[in-house]
């Protein structure tokens, strides 16, 4: 994006700091502010991958990602820190063929999952793969060409997962698994869902499942014991006023924090806009309050991803799109405008107290790695 008739250049040497400009501050509708917003750039993927469709914190490097990546046509899971890049994972070498959609972490282990091609058989799959140890396959239904298209550790061996009979590069849907102690129960009921789990220390951890709504009511699915009980929730179609809900996905975690992306439109029109939903409250009783709802005007161009810090420490988050950043801090909304084109593939929380995100720089092509305090 341009700044007056000059566009900010990459700098490939350290930590470069790339100034944001505030265009927009919203507090309950009331201009607030100056903020003085930035993004630090991390370091540059190499120049043969050619998008990330996914990214998980590596936890002992506070500015560095797993990223799930294109190379020269192929899959690969890549490690990228400001330390350097690494290829910890090549589709190409294990099975005959197919696609990565997504990376997660807990503790030590890595999980990845995609679809695997086999011969003339297309088939879904999850890898995990303990500390020093070797990617293990972990049982997954068979639907023919179907993707995992999401994993969500549940500990050290166990995971959620979501089965998408359409996956589209960058979606994170389908229908509900879960992995544990050898065997794989499936919620078809739920129909095609997108899913966050949350670690809330001193609570049960929750797992939320989000409809998309997609003209019929949106409704969320939540377990606190793992699967053993579920609690379900309808959003509320006037959450939003003076809008009308399309679809819905769950975007982020937070303590005991459930925060959704929500696509909106007036009656009668196609949708343009999206909100921010926060949900509090006990499975079965549900608060829902918007916290954002995305303004008319060339600067914002929607959220791909969301990212919240635990509460306890600051209500602070970051939502991330195609030249999009959007910061949340202590009840106020900011809208920054990028020093250059981005065009964001995900943001996640860093070891630190910030967030790392993953973007295509559309100025000079390649992908970046940045940070954002």
């Amino acid at each position: 994006m341009r700044i007056g008739n000059r566009l900010l250049k990459r700098r490939n040497v350290g930590l470069v700091a790339v100034t944001a400009a505030v265009i927009g501050v919203m507090n309950c509708g009331e201009p607030q502010g100056p903020l003085e917003g930035r993004w630090v750039h991390v370091a540059d993927f190499p120049a043969d991958i050619s998008c990330v469709n996914a990214i998980s914190p590596y936890w002992f490097d506070e500015v560095g990602v797993y990223a799930v990546a294109e190379r020269n046509g192929a899959y690969v899971l890549t490690k990228c820190s400001r330390h350097g890049f690494s290829t910890e994972f090549d589709m190409n070498e294990r099975y005959d063929d197919g696609s990565l959609a997504d990376v997660a972490t807990y503790g030590l282990s890595v999980w990845i999952s995609g679809a695997k091609v086999s011969g003339k058989i297309t088939a879904p799959f999850v890898l995990r793969k303990p500390n020093l140890g070797e990617w293990k396959e972990i049982p997954v239904p068979y639907r023919p060409g179907a993707t995992v298209s999401a994993v969500v550790p549940i500990n050290e061996s166990d995971c959620w997962f979501l089965i998408d009979d359409r996956y589209g590069r960058g979606t994170h849907e389908g229908t509900l698994a879960k992995y544990s102690g050898g065997g794989v129960t499936t919620y078809e009921g739920f129909g095609d869902v997108t899913i966050f789990r949350t670690v809330d220390p001193g609570r049960p951890s929750r797992l939320y499942a989000v409809t998309s709504g997609e003209g019929e009511p949106i409704r969320v699915f939540i377990t606190a014991d793992e699967g053993a009980s579920w609690a379900e929730e309808t959003l509320p179609p006037d959450v939003a006023p003076g809008h009308h809900l399309l679809a819905a996905t769950a975007a982020a975690t937070a303590g005991p924090y459930l925060y959704l992306i929500v696509g909106l439109g007036y009656e009668g029109e196609a949708g343009r806009y999206c909100a921010v939903v926060k949900r509090a409250g006990p499975p079965g009783r549900g608060e829902y309050a918007p916290v954002f709802i995305a303004p008319e005007g060339p600067h914002f161009h929607g959220l791909a991803s969301l990212a919240f810090l635990h509460p306890g420490y600051r209500d602070y988050g970051l939502g991330v799109g195609s030249d999009t950043t959007v910061l949340f801090d202590e009840g106020n909304v900011y809208l920054e405008r990028l020093a250059y084109p981005l065009e964001f593939a995900e943001v996640v929380v860093s070891e630190t107290s910030g967030f790392l995100a993953v973007g295509m720089n559309e100025a000079f092509g390649g992908c970046e790695l940045l940070y954002h305090p």
